[in-house]
Order: C-alpha cells, then structure tokens, then sequence
C-alpha cells in the first residue's frame, strides 16, 4: 500500500500489518507555498522491463518536481528524467515561489505521465501557466502540451518563451 504526506513523502506501507516498508523523503521546499497537500500517487510497469524501476511509484511534488520511485525499495529511479526527477517549472518563465505546483497525482495514458498544475491565481497579472503536459512514464521526456493561450502548439515554447501565462489551470486529476 502506498501513500503520501502533505510533505510529499511517500511511504510504502505492508499491507497485511500496516509496518512501514519504506519512506522516500523528497526535502520538499515549501517556501511560499499555501497549502500543503498530496492527493495521491501514480503506478506503473514499464513494458518489457524487469528489476530495479520496472514497477515505478510517481509523486508530484509542491515545489514542481515530478518524481519517480521504485515501488520495491522507494529509490529514485535514475533514468527517468534527471537522477528520478523533471522539473516541473521548465518552460514556465518566472514564477514566484508558492505560485506554481502540482497537488493531485498524474494520470497514466499510453504510457504517459499527464498532469496540470495548482496556480495562485487571481492574486496578480501573468500568473504561471495553466498547461497540462504529458511526460514519458519511463524517460521522462517531454511529450506533448495543451496551452489554453496556444492550443495550435502541442510541443514546448519557442527558445526565450513560456507556456501562456494567466491560462486557466487545471488542479484535479
């Protein structure tokens, strides 16, 4: 059984007797962030792949991190994104601390990581975006965007641009 804490730890939990398995602690920064919360996590068995990683637990993080951990042990998985990790913040242009980040878990499609964003909004003009990207369930990489400001892009801004700030978000799974 796996759950998460407000702090984004994500405990593997034996589900006959209720002893802690594992704790992954991801040392979230939670500086200017409103509300601390996990909504839940994501699973999933990379095709064809078998051992370390092929079982994978995925934690949306309230700085911006989009983690990915062996559902056996809780390690980080290496080759997803940069040592387990993407950074959710990419592409997105300034964003104050607290005004961007993910609350609710993805949600797997095709084998793809699809998420929104939790935005302050309503607090300023030119808010972070409100995209909804999908990300590799095994790489991590980068698959596709929908910009509420852009929806004729699906691919990643142009060099020196972000995602259409002040887009309606989309929190929820």
């Amino acid at each position: 059984l796996y759950i998460c804490t407000g702090y984004n730890d994500v405990i593997a939990l034996d589900a006959e007797n209720g002893q802690e398995v594992w704790r992954h602690s991801p040392d979230v920064n939670d500086k200017g962030v409103m509300i601390r919360t996990c909504r839940g996590l994501a699973q999933y068995r990379v095709p064809g792949a078998s051992g370390f990683c092929s079982h994978r637990i995925y934690t949306a993080t309230i700085d911006s991190r989009l983690i990915a951990l062996d559902s056996r042990n809780g390690k980080p998985c290496p080759e997803f994104g940069k040592f387990g990790e993407v950074d959710l913040l990419a592409h997105m242009g300034e964003v104050e601390k607290g005004y961007y980040f993910s609350t609710s878990p993805p949600t797997i499609v095709r084998g793809r990581l699809i998420l929104g964003g939790w935005v302050t909004d309503g607090q300023s003009v030119g808010e972070p975006s409100g995209v909804i990207r999908a990300f590799d369930a095994a790489s991590g990489e980068f698959s596709w965007a929908f910009d509420s400001g852009r929806p004729d892009r699906q691919g990643l801004p142009p060099e020196g641009q972000s995602f259409t700030r002040g887009s309606p978000n989309s929190w929820a799974p």
